[in-house]
């Protein structure tokens, strides 16, 4: 008898571990969201349930892959592996991601059917269900319904101080700016970025300053080459709940 409750104890043990790697979803978040966007880039607000412990999501939707995701303000990062059914990439941190969140993401393809986001439980053990998310209309906070329209320089200046670039944004609203170069999916590689910036939050709107900096991979070009020609996907969020990107290509020189 002592033998037979060992044995199925290791089985429990089995099953259980296997349960946790299998990564499939086991309960309800309570998250809600609404995506827009179009081309390249998408935007989904993630409103996250009450009292449910998520590190992160993973997006799919039918027709498009997901080659990276940006959420401004939150630890963590892209990640295309361990990824729930259906979902092409996914942003996982090492923290709990509550409240409101807006994620930026690049893609390709044509989307055939809504965004999905399936969160995560910590260390991407385990998935929560899908969540299908809506349109964003006007009562949501879409850009679809309400326009925004913003400039960007078509020059970035080096400033010796920032030890970087400046790119001025102008924006009629209280909004926040953020930067990032889009990158392509590799198969047998990871893509690095050449350039980072960080987001500004503009509180009266006007002219806005990003700060450009070369990451190591990009001042090894930059050295080389004396330049560095990068295309660069600039986002607008107005407190108001609206949003519009733009893609700029700029040649970086000091």
């Amino acid at each position: 008898m002592r033998r037979l409750t060992t044995f199925a104890g290791l089985l429990a043990s089995v099953a259980a571990l296997a349960a946790a790697a299998d990564a499939r979803p086991y309960a309800p978040s309570g998250d809600t969201c609404t995506y827009s966007g179009a081309g390249g880039l998408y935007t989904v607000r993630i409103v996250t349930g009450s009292g449910v412990q998520q590190y992160g999501f993973a997006f799919g939707a039918p027709g498009l892959t997901v080659t990276n995701v940006s959420i401004p303000g939150q630890n963590g990062g892209f990640t295309g592996g361990k990824l729930a059914s259906g979902t092409t990439g996914a942003w996982v941190s090492d923290t709990p991601m509550t409240g409101s969140l807006v994620a930026t993401l690049t893609v390709g393809g044509t989307a055939t059917g809504p965004v999905v986001i399936v969160p995560t439980a910590s260390g991407q053990s385990s998935y929560y269900d899908p969540v299908t998310c809506t349109v964003a209309t006007s009562a949501t906070g879409g850009a679809t319904a309400r326009k925004i329209a913003f400039t960007v320089a078509p020059t970035a200046s080096w400033s010796a101080i920032a030890r970087g670039w400046h790119l001025t944004v102008s924006v009629p609203a209280p909004a926040i700016v953020s930067a990032k170069q889009p990158l392509a999916k590799n198969a047998t590689t990871k893509p690095r970025p050449l350039v980072q910036a960080r987001r500004v939050a503009s509180k009266t709107g006007g002219t806005v300053t990003l700060t450009l900096k070369a990451t190591p991979a990009g001042q090894a070009i930059l050295a080389a080459e004396q330049s560095l020609t990068v295309r660069m996907a600039v986002t607008v969020d107005t407190n108001d709940g609206r949003e519009a990107h733009k893609t700029v290509r700029l040649t970086l020189r000091k």
